[in-house]
């Protein structure tokens, strides 16, 4: 439905279409006439429903969703500067008591802002939804900034999709040949944070201006950020290194398409940064497109890394990055022990040819390689 609409307006509709198995709304609005019929709608076969903007107050939503929407799978909904929305305590009941089919969630609070703003709610969303309760429950909380809006996202980690496809593989290879990887299995799950807090920085405009910067400081300072994506194109590595060095609890560190063309040109101070960051930094898992530069500066800079995925999307020579990560392995990452490898054109010959050329050149001993669709995974035991 690619327009907006009152509960009574999409109750009426969904009389009409008692088969119906995915809806999208792109706006639910508030109406101030009483609700004509109260009788619970009949959607056995309606299992994904997702709110594209929500506009009415919770108790109202929460009243629409518990009568007819039991049976739901997939639920999404996305709300603006309603701040009702942002109380745990509201979502609890709704989603443990009358959602028991629920298998993945997300919600997804959104507010603009400029330098001036100040936002006295982004502490108590973390920290509510990243508590206990919601960590049991396998949730996690997400931001996003950019240089207009800040988007709050409450998400569950259980999927039915290709990614737990790609879990439950990674986990065969692992129970495949558990001299190799039992012990670095274990080092994994002491890295791992309780309460993952995943930050996402992009950009709309001119986002390298210092009020946005100034503007987004109070949450790397404020919030136990653990995971960073950051999906930006020709980044100033001052800006990169100044948001690093902000984030002390970083595991888990995703530059797709990030390209620094300085590298070759450091200050003494930017140098001193780096060499900082790399001393005390805790990352662990790193993720970015294939560049040569960028490989090897993020190795210097990320000495405990343990976990290397790399997205070769043009017909750059993976074999020249996976000869350089193995032969650095030594001096720089000592601990790591495993290589994602995403090919466009990912096949078993590719496989062979890489096997080949870790035994001849003797990069790897006691290892196993492998292929999943357009991933090649590299695991091998640490000397």
């Amino acid at each position: 439905m690619k327009h907006s609409c009152t509960i009574d307006g999409l109750s009426c509709f969904l009389k009409y279409t008692p088969r119906l198995r995915h809806l999208i709304c792109a706006s639910l609005n508030y109406t101030y006439d009483a609700i004509e019929n109260d009788v619970p709608l009949i959607l056995p076969n309606l299992t994904y429903f997702w709110i594209y903007y929500c506009n009415i107050p919770f108790d109202e939503f929460q009243q629409f969703i518990e009568k007819n929407f039991s049976q739901l799978h997939v639920f999404r909904i996305d709300t603006f500067s309603n701040e009702n929305y942002i109380n745990p305590d509201r979502w609890k009941p709704l989603i443990l008591q009358n959602m028991s089919q629920l298998r993945r969630f997300r919600f997804t609070y959104s507010i603009n802002w400029d330098a001036n703003f100040v936002d006295h709610h982004f502490q108590s969303f973390v920290h509510h939804f990243s508590s206990p309760f919601w960590i049991k429950q396998d949730f996690n909380v997400q931001l996003y900034v950019t240089s207009e809006s800040i988007d709050y996202t409450l998400r569950s980690n259980s999927r039915i999709d290709r990614e737990g496809e790609f879990k439950e593989f990674l986990q065969s290879v692992i129970t495949s040949n558990r001299s190799i990887c039992h012990d670095t299995t274990q080092d994994n799950s002491a890295h791992q944070s309780p309460a993952p807090i995943h930050l996402s920085i992009g950009y709309q405009n001119d986002p390298w201006s210092i009020s946005f910067m100034n503007s987004v400081s109070f949450i790397l300072l404020a919030i136990p950020t653990t995971n960073l994506f950051i999906g930006l194109h020709k980044m100033p590595l001052s800006m990169f290194i100044r948001i690093i060095r902000s984030l002390p609890n970083l595991s888990t560190l995703h530059v797709p398409e990030l390209s620094f063309d300085q590298l070759s040109s450091l200050s003494i101070e930017e140098k001193k940064d780096i060499r900082y960051f790399s001393i005390n930094n805790k990352v662990t898992d790193v993720n970015h497109s294939a560049d040569l530069n960028l490989t090897e500066f993020l190795i210097i800079l990320c000495p405990r890394m343990e976990y290397l995925k790399m997205s070769f999307i043009s017909d750059i020579s993976h074999e020249t990055f996976i000869r350089l990560v193995l032969m650095k392995t030594i001096t720089h990452t000592p601990n790591l022990h495993s290589m994602n490898i995403w090919l466009y054109k990912a096949n078993d010959q590719m496989v062979r040819k890489l096997q080949n050329m870790i035994n001849s050149e003797k990069l790897l001993t006691d290892y196993i390689i492998k292929r999943w669709k357009n991933n090649i995974i590299l695991k091998w035991k640490l000397e």
